[in-house]
This record gives C-alpha cells, sequence and structure tokens, in this order.
C-alpha cells in the first residue's frame, strides 16, 4: 500500500519526478477506491475516503499557492505540472 504524502515541499526538500508520480497514484488509487466503494453502495466508506482526499488537496494547494513556494515551483517544469 502506497503511503499518503499530503504536501510535497517543494520548498524544502528537492522532489524527484518518482515521488510526484507516486503522491499522483496515491491520489488515483484512493478516489478510485471512493468510486468503488459508491458503486457498491457503501457510501459512508466512500465519503470517508474522498473527504480525506480534498482535505489534503486543500491543503497542497494553500501550501502551493504561497509566494514563497511558488518561486520554487515557477521556474521548474515538473513542479509546475503537479502544481
Amino acid at each position: 500500500m502506497l503511503k499518503q504524502s499530503i504536501v510535497l515541499e517543494f520548498d524544502k526538500n528537492k522532489v524527484c519526478e518518482d515521488y510526484i508520480i507516486r503522491n499522483i497514484n496515491y491520489y488515483i488509487l484512493q478516489s478510485n477506491k471512493g468510486m468503488e466503494f459508491i458503486s457498491e453502495g457503501k457510501k459512508k466508506d466512500a465519503m470517508k475516503i474522498l473527504n480525506k482526499l480534498k482535505k489534503n488537496l486543500k491543503k497542497e494547494y494553500s501550501y502551493y499557492n504561497k509566494d514563497s513556494v511558488k518561486i520554487f515551483i515557477e521556474p521548474n517544469n515538473v513542479y509546475r505540472t503537479y502544481h
């Protein structure tokens, strides 16, 4: 199972492309799991997963939109694509 990563700290560490891809895959797998729960009628389980993803994405969005972080994201194509 993939370990959850909430925020990739582009301003504090060099984040390799593989790590970014793993983070993307985490979101894909978890959202698919949530959708699977919905199709099985397990709405509470689905909401638990999907709300957690929403919370994590909100944290990432807030972090990456700080001016102090943007200066590390803008010049890097990989970081910019993830953002």
